[in-house]
């Protein structure tokens, strides 16, 4: 006989699908929980914070670094202001409303009869560069540099006046005169205006520069190199060297403008000062930026020239 053949049966081409577990019943003999009374997963446990660190020491600037200091903590009582204006524009009233006592240095000008009623206010006569100079021992600089002299402020005017006492000391001796070619000589003077003002910055007290107006020529130039129309009558490049050095430059004009008086227009002469540069007029103040300065200051005072630097001057308290 032969071996029977098994019928194969072929796997099915459909997918196979798995059934979920059956839940098993639990014995008879097990009480089976309420839903409620399920045990809760335990709280996370954070880890442990760590301990705090011992306190940093306190920081120990010695040398040079012991003279760096908080800029809160600068004082605006020394402040290097330059105001520039044409004749009797009200250049020395304003600087007399400056911290006394105080002590004006009146450089061939003679313009002190306008604040002869100005309390607290000393008046020095200038006869040569020798009296200013930062070079010269007896100078009006060691006298305020190395004696409780008591001034607060102290004013030059003018720089433009001094400006021409320092070429007649670099003048001396030659036989050049101010109609000959001085570019050298000017390099000089300028040379040594700048450094006056630089050593008198130093000086713990207010320093106020007054200078008269010049008129700079702009004909020829390009748009990028115009300078502002007026400014102080330095030489260009004894600006360049002196500017930079203030903290203040404001440019006073007069102005015949129509007012109104019980409501009528009435012509008034106002002494306006400028503190903002513009296309006509060289001004600046040093201040943070978010405060702005007003466009001009009539009858403006010290005061008024601090509080637009810490940003509280009011218009309205003027009126």
């Amino acid at each position: 006989m032969g071996i029977p053949k098994i019928p194969i049966k072929k796997p099915s081409s459909a997918p196979v699908t798995e059934q979920a577990p059956t839940p098993e019943t639990p014995p008879a003999n097990v009480p089976q929980q309420h839903p409620s009374s399920a045990p809760t997963m335990a709280p996370q446990v954070s880890a442990p914070k760590p301990a705090p660190s011992a306190p940093k020491p306190p920081v120990s600037r010695s040398g040079i670094l012991s003279r760096a200091k908080s800029v809160s903590q600068v004082s605006l009582d020394n402040l290097c202001i330059m105001i520039n204006g044409n004749y009797g524009s009200g250049k020395t009233t304003l600087a007399a409303t400056g911290p006394k006592p105080m002590l004006v240095l009146d450089v061939r000008e003679e313009g002190t009869k306008s604040i002869f009623n100005v309390e607290g206010v000393d008046v020095l006569p200038i006869k040569s560069w020798a009296d200013v100079s930062p070079e010269n021992p007896e100078s009006i600089y060691y006298a305020l540099k190395n004696t409780d002299h008591g001034y607060k402020t102290i004013v030059f005017d003018t720089m433009t006046q001094l400006q021409n006492m320092a070429m007649e000391k670099v003048l001396e001796g030659t036989n050049k005169t101010l109609e000959d070619k001085l570019w050298q000589e000017w390099g000089a003077v300028n040379k040594m205006m700048t450094f006056l003002v630089l050593a008198y910055k130093e000086l713990p007290l207010t320093k106020i520069f007054l200078c008269q107006e010049r008129l700079n020529n702009n004909e020829g130039k390009a748009a990028e190199q115009l300078n502002p129309m007026f400014g102080p009558a330095l030489s260009p490049g004894g600006s360049l060297g002196i500017c930079p050095a203030m903290d203040v430059i404001g440019h006073i004009i007069i102005d015949e403008s129509p007012v109104l008086v019980n409501n009528k227009p009435v012509s008034k002469i106002q002494h306006k000062l400028q503190l903002r540069e513009s296309r006509n007029f060289l001004a600046k103040t040093r201040k943070p930026k978010e405060f702005e300065a007003p466009k001009y200051i009539v009858d403006a005072s010290y005061d008024d020239i601090i509080a637009v630097i810490k940003g509280v001057y009011k218009e309205s308290a003027k009126a």
